[in-house]
């Protein structure tokens, strides 16, 4: 009995705990509006294939000195994203971003005045929690964080879990509980 559970325990880890593909670059841009600090900016759409979350990274130079910031958001929910607009969508938040604003990572969330008002970009890096840090210097190459990935999420317990849809990177919460009440009913 304990070789089938230890079996039927690996099996669903392996499905369902998968790592996803790293991010990809997709849309670059320079922003037209760059922030009052002097720095001049740049942006990354950062994918995986499908139409899952993205993540605008804002990279920010100034002579050898750099800083960065990545939001996340789920810009298919908005029809005008999915029927070619990606490009001014983009170009929507790094306006938001830069323009009259103190530093280009100054806001915790951005939205896009024109394309797409109703679909929120959230900080995810540097740490939305610490408002004291609006952005993070030196800056990292583009679409290349492990923070910003499905994979590095931490797992809510097991009813808040059963409570939401379990699409993309809930699955791997769902093998890790799995794998958890696997074991703590059948391993004595």
């Amino acid at each position: 009995m304990k070789k089938l559970v230890l079996s039927l325990t690996t099996f669903v880890a392996i499905l369902c705990g998968i790592k996803g593909a790293a991010w990809q670059v997709g849309i670059l841009g320079n922003f037209v509006n760059n922030p009052n600090d002097g720095f001049t900016c740049s942006y990354a759409e950062c994918r995986k294939s499908g139409g899952g979350p993205r993540l605008f990274h804002v990279r920010c130079t100034k002579n050898a000195t750099t800083y960065d910031c990545v939001y996340r958001g789920q810009p298919h929910s908005c029809s005008a994203y999915n029927q070619g607009h990606q490009v001014q969508f983009y170009q929507g938040l790094a306006k938001k971003a830069g323009k009259g604003r103190p530093n280009a990572c100054s806001y915790f969330k951005l939205f896009d005045d024109n394309v797409c008002p109703m679909v929120p970009f959230q900080k995810v890096i540097p740490d939305p929690g610490n408002i004291h840090m609006q952005y993070r210097s030196p800056a990292h190459p583009f679409c290349t964080d492990d923070n910003a990935n499905d994979d590095n999420i931490a797992c809510p317990a097991p009813e808040v879990l059963a409570a939401t849809a379990v699409t993309g990177s809930a699955n791997q919460c769902v093998a890790q509980w799995l794998v958890l009440l696997f074991f703590s009913l059948f391993w004595e």
